[in-house]
Order: structure tokens, then sequence, then C-alpha cells
């Protein structure tokens, strides 16, 4: 197990890449603390993970929430070995229809949320000189998508940060990676059926396929793992060679 007796932080684990995710650190034999949006959703969430886990149920734009969740951690478990980014949302809209609201509400959670959660992170970490962060990033914040300017931007915010934050933490032996999933089966893709699904699988190299939310978990893994000890600054396409 790759990930045994470390304490995992994941962010948005009650469904899709985040809750497989906590699954599979579990499974690999983390101590993890899980957050939803609120306690609402922990019954459903607890039916999947079982074992070690701790729920956190709080909104990920909230500051003072958020830091009352680093502070449960650190009170509780001590050292942090992994914290995950994955809380995000995903609106689609035509560029010159975007309000600047709906701008603004995806920067906060997608952008903000997650420089706040890195720097909460880094300060329960920096004691013991070691720890690793994953974003979710994207492949449109990579490469860019028409119908998700907004998305993008943050996404490709937030693959800058990755790099930025590595940088800056690295003599501290904090490692900081992303990784860049392509279309994953989720709850946010689900929509996608007929004949536009079928056009998206025909740009994805790897069998034509979307990928699974599990494929994005491993590769989480990985990063988070001792496995990786030499690999920061860096951001994983998980994609498929998809060519969107």
């Amino acid at each position: 197990m790759i990930l045994k007796d470390k304490t995992i932080f994941v962010t948005g684990t009650s469904s899709g890449i985040g809750l497989a995710t906590a699954k599979y650190c579990l499974e690999q034999g983390a101590k993890v603390y899980a957050n939803v949006l609120d306690e609402s959703l922990i019954p459903s969430t607890s039916e999947i993970l079982t074992g070690n886990v701790h729920f956190l149920p709080y909104d990920v734009s909230e500051p003072a929430q958020a830091e009352k969740a680093f502070s449960i951690i650190s009170e509780e478990s001590g050292q942090l070995h992994g914290m995950v980014n994955n809380a995000g949302l995903l609106e689609e809209g035509a560029f010159l229809e975007t309000s600047l609201d709906n701008f603004d509400r995806i920067m906060q959670v997608n952008v903000r949320s997650a420089f706040h959660h890195m720097q909460l992170a880094c300060k329960v970490m920096l004691p013991y000189k070691s720890g690793c962060i994953v974003n979710l990033c994207s492949y449109v914040g990579e490469r860019g998508a028409a119908g998700f300017v907004a998305y993008s931007a943050t996404k490709g915010a937030l693959g800058s940060m990755t790099k930025s934050v590595a940088k800056e933490m690295g003599g501290a032996g904090i490692r900081v990676n992303g990784v860049a999933p392509g279309f994953i089966e989720s709850n946010m893709t689900e929509h996608y059926q007929g004949e536009i699904r079928e056009a998206l699988m025909t740009r994805v190299s790897l069998q034509n396929r979307a990928g699974k939310a599990m494929e994005v978990a491993s590769a989480i893994g990985f990063l988070l793992s001792d496995q990786a000890t030499y690999v920061s600054g860096q951001l994983l396409g998980v994609d498929g060679a998809a060519c969107f």
C-alpha cells in the first residue's frame, strides 16, 4: 500500500474524481480527511468511503471554515502528509454571455479557495519539512476551449500557481504538483450524450473512450506517494492523448 500511515486531506469528495481519490487513498492505507459541501452529503458519501475516514463538511470558498478544518486536522493528526485540492465548479457559457458575477464565483471557488488551501496546508507541513499538494487542473486550462472561457481561465491560473508554489516551497521539502484530466466520466460530464459525445470520443486517441475517475485518482495517489519524491512543479496529463 503506497500511502500506508499517511494522513491525506481531499476536498470535494461527494462525487466524481474527489470521491474516487478519497476511496483510493483509503484503499492504499491512508487516514483520510474528506471534505463535503455540507452535512447532508455525509450519509451517501460514507456508503462508499469506509475505513479511517473523517468528514469535514464546509464550503471551501469560506476562509474561516477552511481555517477551522485545518485546525482540526492539525490538532487530531499533527502531521499532514498530503493535500488534494479537488473541489471546484465547472460552468459552460459563451464568452460574450458570461456575466462578471458568474466569472467571479468560479474564480472564487476554483482559484481563490485553492490558493488559500495551499497556504493552510503548507503552514501545517512546514514544521515537518515534508508534504505534498496535488491540484486538480484540467486539459482545457492548458489548451483552452470554446464555451469554457471562465473555467479554463481558472484552471490555467491553478496550473500556474502549482508551478510557482512548487518553486517557492521546494526548499522546505514540500512538493506541489497538478493533474490535468481530459474527458472523465463524472457528474460534470454526464450531460454529454448522443452525437455530441460520439464526436468528442473520436478526438481521444486512447481507444476513443472517456477516462474513469479512478484512473485520475491513481495518478493523484502516485504523486502523493513516496514513489514521487523527486517530482514537483509538474502537471500530469490524464487525458488519453486527447486532442479537443
